[in-house]
């Protein structure tokens, strides 16, 4: 007679004997240097499963291969991921107009593995990239002794919504040395703005109210110091696009760069606003934006609503903005500070309003609204103001319906998730049609928005032949020289003689251009799209049509 124990013995085995075994799963691939593509020996090599304690470590060898035989993960719908690591390299930044989560991670030194039930043998490509250094010396203009204890950050350039911007990526900022000098290890290849900051910060802080009828308090006097710079600032070739270029592997030494102390500038002003003098706003100062290049200490300590001042001010021109957050009184205002420090600062909050939208699809009736748009994402971006973004974010549409934050007097640009069946073809805000399709102006004063998207149930598309190895380039015509950086179209061919297509494009007059792969982001270089125009196809793209092209390796 079989005792209880027994029993659960047996059920036990016999439950392991039902249960599916694992499989086996064989994974290789290659470590390679992104620019050149040689192949990276002894770099280490980390296959991550679904679960932390499965891991393992491998070396690529001489011909910078690895493998892994593991077996299947505990659940299918989750990755396996491999990294790559070797000194001297850094994960390749990635292009990511037009790829792939898997082929970012990919170009970023990562991989994914999505393990299935019909392969057990999985092949990938990890990128790296050589690091470089960057080294100069800060000296006085006038005294030419070295300049000790000034901070400095590298800043990339970037390109977002069609404008350049500046952004972290080059490490932790550094101080320059008792003889000025300074050092960067392991940046990655790209284009840098040197972002100087003297010790003297710019500061926002409260004042004591002041009487309506009572002018403000004179300024303080400013101090002498080197203030805020951004090195190297603007050419008369290109002034929207100077930088420093950072090759991978290269060690770049700047030479002596020569600042001039100038006299700083302190202003005054208050906040006319709903607010009441018990609630606290954000006070802070915006770099200048024609010349793209965000120069900010970001938003302030919250001061209380009514008098304040802002002190060391560098040169350059600069807006003073509020931000009131909560309720009606939400608001926001960014205007420039006056040219004279004597003269005080007035800002009127601009109301925060509510933007009712709907979508709608040409020759289309509202309602048979197509089910592959219900939930679409529509994205309210104030591109001037960067600040604000997260406070503009909207919920996703329900049968073409969304609302959204929107400040008045505000340039916003549209972001839809488009799948690649449509295109935006026209915007409507307050019944009148604008004339960019992808971005529109709230009216100063306003607190009620209305907007109308049409889109385009005929896109046009683009076809490319190309030979492996190298990517192919789309770029609208009549784009200034900032969106075509930002709005250019990668195609990238694959391993073989391949056609490579994108559909969900506006229809217009393109450029298309072929670049090896490994020289891709030499498109981010000043002029380099505009040199390969020059030899470029011309491609009219009509909607609901496809056009073709072929290349030849250049």
């Amino acid at each position: 007679m079989l005792t209880r124990c027994s029993l659960a013995l047996f059920a036990a085995v016999l439950a392991l004997a039902q249960a599916p075994s694992k499989r086996p799963v064989h994974i290789d691939g290659t470590v390679i240097e992104r620019e050149t593509r040689a192949p990276i020996p002894n770099a280490k090599v980390t296959l991550s499963a679904t679960e932390n304690s499965d891991q393992q470590i491998t070396t690529s060898d001489a011909n910078g291969r690895f493998s892994f035989d593991t077996i299947e993960p505990r659940e299918l719908g989750l990755p396996l991921q491999i990294r790559a690591e070797a000194p001297g390299y850094l994960p390749a930044l990635p292009d990511v107009t037009g790829n792939s989560v898997t082929q970012v991670l990919q170009s970023m030194g990562d991989g994914v593995m999505l393990i299935t039930r019909d392969k057990s043998t999985y092949t990938t490509e990890l990128n790296l990239s050589k690091a470089a250094t960057l080294s100069g010396t800060l000296i006085d203009q006038d005294t030419k002794k070295p300049i000790a204890k000034l901070t400095i950050s590298p800043q990339r350039r970037l390109f977002r919504g069609g404008q350049i911007a500046v952004g972290p990526g080059g490490g932790p900022p550094v101080t320059t040395g008792a003889d000025g000098t300074f050092h960067f290890n392991g940046l990655p290849a790209g284009d840098y703005f040197l972002q100087v900051q003297d010790p003297l910060k710019p500061l926002v802080e409260a004042i004591p109210p002041v009487p309506a009828s009572a002018p403000l308090p004179a300024p303080p006097e400013a101090a002498t110091a080197y203030g805020r710079v951004i090195i190297p600032g603007a050419t008369a070739d290109y002034p929207e696009f100077a930088a420093i270029t950072v090759r991978a592997g290269t060690a770049l030494d700047l030479g002596q760069l020569a600042l001039r102390q100038q006299r700083l500038r302190n202003f005054v002003g208050t906040i006319d606003s709903d607010c009441r003098d018990s609630e606290r706003v954000t006070v802070y100062l915006e770099g200048d934006r024609s010349r793209a290049l965000v120069m900010t200490d970001g938003p302030s300590q919250k001061i209380p609503c009514g008098s304040f001042r802002i002190l060391n001010v560098p040169d350059g021109a600069f807006n003073a903005a509020v931000w009131v957050l909560g309720g009606a009184a939400g608001g926001y205002v960014s205007e420039p500070l006056p040219p004279r420090a004597s003269d005080p600062i007035h800002l009127r909050v601009q109301p925060r309003g509510t933007a009712h939208g709907i979508i709608q699809v040409e020759d289309t009736p509202a309602d048979q609204f197509p089910k592959d748009l219900e939930g679409i994402y529509v994205g309210l971006n104030p591109k001037s103001m960067p600040y604000l973004q997260g406070d503009t974010m909207t919920p996703p549409s329900v049968h073409g319906n969304f609302e959204g934050v929107v400040y008045a007097g505000a340039t916003y640009e549209m972001l839809l998730r488009l799948p690649e069946a449509y295109y935006l073809k026209r915007i409507f805000y307050n019944n009148v049609e604008q004339p960019d399709p992808t971005r529109f102006t709230s009216s100063p004063g306003v607190l009620d928005h209305a907007l109308r998207i049409i889109l385009s149930p005929h896109p046009a598309t683009f076809q490319a032949q190309a030979d492996p190895g190298n990517t192919v380039v789309l770029i609208q015509d009549g784009l200034d020289p900032a969106r075509r950086y930002a709005e250019r179209i990668a195609l990238p061919a694959g391993a073989q003689p391949s056609t490579v297509r994108k559909r969900g494009l506006r229809p217009g007059q393109y450029h298309a251009f072929i670049i090896p792969t490994a020289q891709i982001a030499t498109l981010e270089l000043p002029g380099e799209i505009d040199r390969r125009l020059l030899a470029a196809q011309a491609v009219k793209l009509e909607e609901g049509q496809t056009a073709s092209v072929s290349f030849t390796a250049p």
